[in-house]
């Protein structure tokens, strides 16, 4: 994160005759001399302080995500005014967004700096408005209660730079003590330790106790970093912790958890003590072994993390590699609601105690990760993360890669990207891939009532080769309110009756059964295969490219959050939960609209086809959102037992074609049939048809009707039709 942003005209920043120094750009000159006197980088990839976007700007261009990031981090904006820069939208929208970031920061903390820097002499009388708030910029920066001028042109363009070099030495002297204040500890502190290990240990889940409160009070105000949050440090369990058992040699190593946060703190304290920022390290008072990990756990960790969402800029919890998917996963969707802050979760391969420990590196740069308040700290990733040797992976798109190997442990196998990846002790947030949540003052300040996933009860069912059929209604009796189906590849599972049986039992239960694929890379696709269409028409679920772990904890979560579950309405609304991209988990929502059966259908005009009833989407859909569209065609007949046709679907009603169309313009589908042998023998076929091209060029997020007709007859019966839509989007839903 860099604490300077620099607002300026590209057009101020080229060649200029007026400076007879090495550097001929305006800009570029005033940042070398401030290098040189106050010994600063300035550029490359030493550059801590200042963030200058040098990408073309083309007119009318809206700021990037970077650049909005950088205003959002930034402490001080140096402002390189001129008649050009006045007159450009673009530095136009980088002070709006800076006035927006400097209103929505906390009360008690140093507010951020707006300082101006003439690079050529400014007339306000003569600058035209860009639209009525721009006279406001104008008068901050230039008007006669504006702003003071940090340099004028007069001085930035002298031959001499004697007096440009004073100006930014006393500049240098505002910007850090600017940082200082809003990043740093009072002048008092400087020599206070930063590293707080709490004796007291966490009963349950909360912090609050009078033992841990006490603790805080006497000893956390002693701190050296007093002006910003800490980072919190819970120690859950896992390798991470493990020390030596005293009664054990060197050569027949036995392992146990450190009974105390100091024995995990003492090996890293040389590292963590330089860092700048106050951490508060916290152990559970029963670290749990992770293989033993359950709900109840999931929902303690969520509810200590929610309480203290305000109090600590960031977490990191350090947790057992063998469940650290499931937990992540289960936190994602637990803390969904309300998470404005970065939570990680971290763990090691080789306990902390022995030499060649991974252990150090994962703590020490998760804590990093989460300390974005910090001096030079990250942009802040408000979601539930995982930090794995140089990479912060989203944590409910997570897996476990290999059994046991500190390099690359875990992976995001349908995420090619990580969040954020370490690079020369600099972690690059992958900015145009995190969640975008809401604002820290729209999300509740008070805590909410976790939901506790220990309510919910679901089942596992790994697809193989020679399935044991007999006795499914015992393995998997009709209190299941949820079971994951581990298929093959695309969603495929087996034709036998016994196991459709089970389905049709469980689903017409009330029971939610998500389509999961056994691969880690892929997805289920419905398209495909008809086996995997099969599940569709019975009401199961897709869970697209979610992980197992992933999918696993959000249908306990979808579930446990209502009551009344096995009643059809609230079915209805816990498949739809699940089929929508809540935290980041699956690359695309699921939206899907069921028009019946062709006798709820009626005839059109010309009697040719026939017109559904006006349907709207249950949420907002942009088309240029949207993925893939699908219509599932089931238990189509053709009229007096013609087994060959040729079916069109339109979108909205049939419009007559003019003389020279060969074709509805708003076609949909257009395909031509023939029976096989058994779909003969069953009267009816099933059929999936892709239309995102054509559904994406005629829907306008309004209400639509879809028409069906075969041509050369006078009518169509089908059992049912679905539209299915597949959205991807960033945005928190």
């Amino acid at each position: 994160m860099r604490e300077v942003f620099i607002s300026y005209s590209h057009l101020d920043n080229q060649h200029n005759p007026e400076i007879t120094h090495e550097v001929t750009r305006a800009i570029d000159h005033f940042l070398a001399v401030y290098s040189h006197v106050c010994d600063v980088p300035t550029s490359g990839t030493d550059n801590d302080l200042f963030f200058m976007d040098q990408t073309a700007i083309e007119p009318g261009r809206l700021i990037s995500e970077t650049v909005r990031a950088a205003i959002e981090d930034c402490s001080v904006m140096l402002a390189f005014i001129s008649p050009r820069y006045f007159s450009s939208y673009y530095c136009f929208q980088e002070w709006k967004e800076f006035k927006r970031s400097q209103a929505a920061e906390p009360g008690g903390r140093a507010p951020k700096l707006l300082i101006p820097v003439e690079v050529k002499p400014v007339v306000p009388d003569r600058i035209a408005p860009i639209d009525e708030v721009s006279p406001r910029w104008i008068a901050e920066l230039v008007g006669s209660e504006g702003l003071k001028y940090s340099t004028t042109s007069e001085v930035l363009l002298d031959k001499d730079t004697t007096r440009l070099a004073e100006r930014l030495q006393i500049l240098d002297g505002v910007i850090q003590g600017q940082i200082l204040k809003r990043r740093g500890s009072s002048g008092g502190r400087r020599a206070a330790f930063n590293i707080l290990a709490l004796r007291n240990k966490i009963e349950r889940d909360s912090l609050k106790t009078r033992a841990l409160q006490d603790e805080l009070r006497e000893r956390a105000d002693k701190l050296k970093y007093d002006k910003l949050d800490a980072v919190c440090v819970i120690y859950a369990g896992g390798t991470v912790g493990m020390v030596h058992q005293k009664s054990s040699d060197v050569i027949h190593a036995d392992f146990e958890m450190a009974c105390t946060v100091e024995t995990i703190v003492q090996p890293m304290w040389q590292r963590l003590s330089v860092l700048p920022f106050n951490i508060h390290f916290f152990s559970l008072q029963r670290p749990i072994d992770s293989s033993n990990v359950t709900a109840e756990d999931w929902v303690n960790l969520a509810n200590l993390v929610q309480e203290q969402m305000s109090t600590y800029q960031g977490f990191v919890i350090l947790h057992g590699t063998n469940t650290l998917a499931y937990s992540a996963s289960a936190l994602s969707f637990l803390l969904s609601d309300t998470i404005t802050k970065p939570v990680v979760l971290t763990g090691a391969e080789v306990p902390i105690s022995v030499q060649n420990t991974d252990a150090i590196h994962n703590v020490e740069n998760a804590i990093r990760a989460s300390a974005w308040q910090s001096y030079n700290g990250p942009m802040r990733v408000p979601e539930v993360c995982v930090y794995w040797n140089n990479q912060l992976y989203r944590g409910n798109r997570v897996t476990k890669k290999y059994a046991s190997d500190r390099a690359e442990g875990f992976h995001t196998p349908n995420m090619a990207v990580p969040l954020a990846t370490l690079t020369n002790e600099r972690l690059n947030v992958n900015h145009g891939h995190i969640m975008v949540r809401p604002d820290s003052n729209v999300v509740p300040s008070m805590p909410r009532q976790v939901v506790n996933l220990a309510d919910a009860k679901v089942g596992l069912m790994f697809i193989h080769p020679e399935l044991e059929m007999s006795d499914l209604e015992t393995k998997y009796p009709n209190s299941l309110d949820g079971l994951i189906l581990l298929s093959y590849g695309p969603g495929n599972v087996p034709e036998d009756s016994r196991f459709i049986s089970m389905i049709e039992r469980l689903v017409g239960n009330g029971t939610i059964v998500a389509n999961v694929t056994q691969c880690p890379f892929g997805r289920v696709e419905l398209k495909l295969f008809e086996t995997s269409a099969i599940l569709f028409d019975l009401g199961v679920i897709d869970a697209y490219d979610m992980t197992l772990e992933s999918a696993y904890t959000k249908l306990l979560w979808v579930i446990a959050r209502r009551d009344n579950r096995k009643q059809p309405g609230v079915q209805r609304s816990i498949k739809r939960a699940f089929q929508r991209n809540i935290a980041g988990e699956m690359s695309a929502s699921i939206d899907e609209a069921s028009f019946g059966g062709s006798g709820t259908f009626d005839k059109s005009a010309s009697g040719d086809f026939l017109v559904s009833d006006v349907r709207r989407l249950e949420k907002f859909v942009d088309r240029y959102d949207i993925a893939e569209v699908f219509i599932r065609l089931e238990g189509v007949r053709f009229a007096g037992g013609v087994d060959v046709g040729r079916i069109k679907i339109l979108f909205g009603k049939p419009v007559e074609r003019c003389d020279d169309q060969t074709e509805e313009a708003n076609l949909l589908a257009d395909f031509s049939k023939k029976m096989t042998i058994s779909e003969e023998a069953s009267g009816c076929f099933d059929k999936n048809l892709e239309v995102t091209h054509a559904f994406r060029k005629w829907f306008n997020n309004d209400e639509f009707q879809l028409s069906i007709g075969v041509d050369g007859m006078p009518s169509l019966e089908f059992s049912s039709l679905r539209l299915v839509i597949y959205t991807k989007t960033g945005r928190f839903e």
